[in-house]
Formats: C-alpha cells, structure tokens, sequence
C-alpha cells in the first residue's frame, strides 16, 4: 500500500493546503468529510487522496484577479 501524502510533501513555494494561511469557515480540510485534507471513498470510507489546492486559498501565492 502506497503511504498518504502529508502537507509536508507539498512544495513549499505553491499555492497548496501547506502554505494557505485561511482559518476558520469555508475551508474544506475542516469538514468532517475531508479530516485534515484528506478526500474520503463515499463506497468504502477509504482515505484515496489529499487536497492539494482549493478555490478557498488564500496565502502569498493567491492569484489576484
């Protein structure tokens, strides 16, 4: 079995969860659905994979429009 990424092993210069600064409301690694960012199997309830990067960032690599 391949060991879960970690926020450890997204770099560290990109937006991602890593460097996201958001606290609080409208972050999906809060959600009892995705704990500690990880995406949860709606068939078995397996971990299958990690959020890397949402449309909720906000940190120094946020793209301004």
């Amino acid at each position: 079995m391949t060991p879960l990424l970690t926020l450890d092993d997204f770099p560290g210069d990109r937006a991602n969860c890593a460097t996201c600064t958001r606290k609080g409301g409208a972050c999906p690694r809060r959600e009892k659905r995705y704990p500690n960012g990880y995406v949860k199997s709606s068939v078995n309830g397996d971990f299958t994979g990690i959020i890397y990067r949402c449309p909720n960032y906000t940190g120094q690599y946020e793209n301004k429009k």
